[in-house]
């Protein structure tokens, strides 16, 4: 059997309230990594940058980020016959209309990005910043004994220690702007965003230079988060 494939997808807000040094340690680790890295503004933006294969999905994230929802929940927008069903989503995106997630084909957005990743026996892996994660009754019902929301997965599954971004085919990097803290937000505009942008493996999403152009020029770029503390 062949090596497995791994891609890694972290959002930003799983460093809410972590050390300031873990954090600064992982995005060092990022970019040092030699793999293909997308950095992008808000999550469902990862259905894009997905390689066309991969064995196992990882997501670093404060939210499991998958829904309970069946095949025929999800609007017909064309053939996907073994192939992603994320390809139906980005063949009919328009790249010209405005980042807002409730314009997307089949309402796909920041929660629900993962159901449009799955491949026929693929494995999906959050992994979540703290125990009390588990608390959410999305994710409650999702990682309990009930296997009839895994859809195409083989498997879904929670996993605690941080993945090695050398041993990943790829890397998906969220900002996560409606979610993450003001003091991570800001931390990685003005110290990793500037890094991430000399390295060579790395591609950087039109959203995401829009909206560090605005931090750039605005006095009180609004980090959604602070709505909910």
């Amino acid at each position: 059997m062949g090596t497995c494939r791994k891609y890694l997808s972290v959002d930003l807000d799983w460093f809410n309230g972590k050390p300031e040094l873990s954090y600064i340690k992982y995005m060092k680790r990022l970019l040092n990594s030699k793999v293909p890295l997308a950095v992008f503004l808000s999550h469902e933006e990862q259905v894009a940058y997905l390689p066309e294969e991969f064995d196992v999905l990882i997501n670093m994230d404060e939210h499991p980020d998958l829904c309970h929802i069946i095949e025929r929940d999800i609007p017909k927008l064309g053939t996907a016959s073994n192939t992603f069903s994320r390809y139906i989503v980005i063949k009919e995106l328009n790249p010209e209309i405005p980042h807002d997630y409730y314009q997307y084909p089949a309402n796909l957005h920041c929660g629900n990005w993962v159901n449009f990743c799955f491949l026929p026996g693929r494995k999906y892996v959050w992994i979540p910043p703290e125990k009390d994660s588990l608390s959410f009754l999305c994710s409650e019902y999702l990682f309990s004994k009930k296997k009839e929301h895994l859809r195409n997965w083989q498997d879904v599954s929670i996993q605690r220690k941080l993945p090695n971004p050398k041993e990943m085919i790829g890397i998906g990097l969220c900002l996560s702007v409606d979610y993450v803290h003001e003091k991570v937000g800001e931390m990685f505009f003005s110290e990793f965003y500037p890094l991430f942008l000399e390295k060579k493996n790395v591609t950087v999403s039109k959203w995401l230079t829009l909206a560090y152009e605005d931090w750039k020029t605005s006095e009180n770029f609004l980090w959604g988060y602070d709505g909910y503390d």
